[in-house]
Order: structure tokens, then C-alpha cells, then sequence
């Protein structure tokens, strides 16, 4: 296992940059939606529209009760099964 710090960090770490060059890909992300620096959201994007990343599953963890969040997520979610 490892733990991000945050979004530029975990975008880092999945693309394999900088520190993270010989990191392993994940079998599965878990995706805090309120990760401080980066938007999660906009990671949740960018995970779920390359190419490279889209084979990962990510699993979305909030505390947050907006249903904006969740309707969102649920959205990239079924683009990316439809996909």
C-alpha cells in the first residue's frame, strides 16, 4: 500500500513520475473526494479518460452529503462502463 499526500501527488504516483518512476500500478485507487491541492474530481476525470489509467478501479470515499458529488462521480462512473 501506499499513502498520497494529495492530488498532484496521487496523479504523480498512478502516471509514474518524478519519485514514483519504478512505483507499481495499482490494483485499485481509493479516491478521497476532499484530497487537498488537486481536485478530486478532476483527477477522477483524468483517471477514468486515459487511456493508460482506465483499467484502474477506483473506489470514491467522501464524508461529504452533496448530492452534486455523488451525481457527478456516478456519471464518470457510467461513462467509464459504457466506454
Amino acid at each position: 500500500m501506499t499513502l498520497i499526500r494529495d492530488g498532484d501527488e496521487a496523479m504523480m504516483f498512478l502516471r509514474r513520475k518524478g519519485r514514483f518512476s519504478i512505483a507499481f500500478r495499482p490494483d485499485l485507487a481509493l479516491l478521497d473526494l476532499g484530497i487537498p491541492v488537486k481536485d478530486s474530481r478532476k483527477m477522477l476525470e483524468e483517471i477514468k479518460s486515459g487511456e493508460d489509467l482506465k483499467p484502474v478501479p477506483v473506489v470514491i470515499m467522501t464524508a461529504s452529503e452533496s448530492h452534486e458529488d455523488f451525481g457527478r462521480s456516478e456519471r464518470l462512473k457510467l461513462a467509464e462502463a459504457s466506454g
